[in-house]
């Protein structure tokens, strides 16, 4: 099978079906954008080979590519939200608002008590009781979380997660800023467990969360793999976790947007 350089495929897809639409500056086909519109939320899982045809195209798409390319799938999610931003951030300037919403992505901490829909037990669950930065890989010491007076195009750091379903974790959170847009990368640095299985090795469970802020809405991107040689007959509820960790981060950007809004109504 021939396989086309993915700006070629994109812009027979521009042509085929009309630029952008109602979000003109999001990358989004205008079938897709139409969709986005009608649902607010559009979400999808591929097997095996990365597969990603909700990703907006423009800066840091081809990042996420590269990060996801470079593992095997088992599974993989990637989900589109339409998110609206309160009146107070879309008064202030491109610059002023961009640091805003950078630094709402560094409350690192606010992720501690985050909840996700369980199908499995039909409920609300909480995704992670405890996230905070550390200086490195098995320090327990937490760091505070950061605050800038100005965007650095890249900053990494390592996060301790204790989660509900995988256990005591080590992540490194890097985040990349280019052309207004913000992309938030997640990959294990420990194994993750589920009870006593052990499901992921080191590096194999990767997320990506690009956000792409508009006039009066943000579009809001999640994609993530995991290469895991067994689900150990687990693959539909695995496959669930793994969409809710992106809706569970979406949330909490969501209820971080609102908080925002109120201290600047203040």
């Amino acid at each position: 099978m021939i396989t086309l350089p993915r700006t070629l495929c994109t812009v027979l897809i521009l042509l085929s079906t009309g630029v952008y639409g109602m979000f003109p500056d999001s990358g989004l086909p205008m079938n897709l954008a139409s969709d986005l519109q009608q649902k607010g939320e559009l979400v999808r899982y591929f097997y095996g080979d990365l597969d990603l045809q909700y990703l907006p195209f423009g800066a840091l798409s081809d990042e996420i590519i590269d990060d996801l390319a470079g593992q095997d799938s088992t599974i993989g999610v990637e989900a589109l939200f339409r998110m609206a931003i309160p009146t107070a951030l879309a008064s202030m300037s491109g610059k002023d608002r961009d640091l805003a919403l950078f630094n709402i992505l560094n409350r690192v901490s606010t992720l501690s008590g985050i909840e996700y829909y369980s199908a499995s037990r039909e409920r609300m669950r909480t995704l992670f009781t405890e996230v905070y930065r550390v200086k490195e890989e098995g320090s327990k010491k937490a760091l505070p979380d950061l605050q800038f007076d100005s965007i650095p195009p890249r900053q990494e750091d390592i996060l301790f997660q204790e989660d509900l379903t995988f256990g005591k974790n080590y992540v490194r959170n890097l985040f990349l800023y280019n052309e207004g847009r913000f992309l938030m990368q997640i990959r294990n640095l420990s194994t993750m467990w589920y009870f006593i299985l052990p499901l992921v090795k080191p590096e194999n469970f990767r997320m990506n969360l690009l956000i792409i802020p508009q006039e009066n809405h943000i579009i809001f991107y999640g994609a993530s793999s995991v290469d895991s040689a067994s689900l150990f007959g687990m693959e539909k509820s695995k496959k669930d976790s793994f969409y809710n960790r992106i809706k569970a981060m979406q949330g909490w950007f969501s209820s971080q947007l609102e908080q925002e809004f109120k201290s600047l109504q203040q």
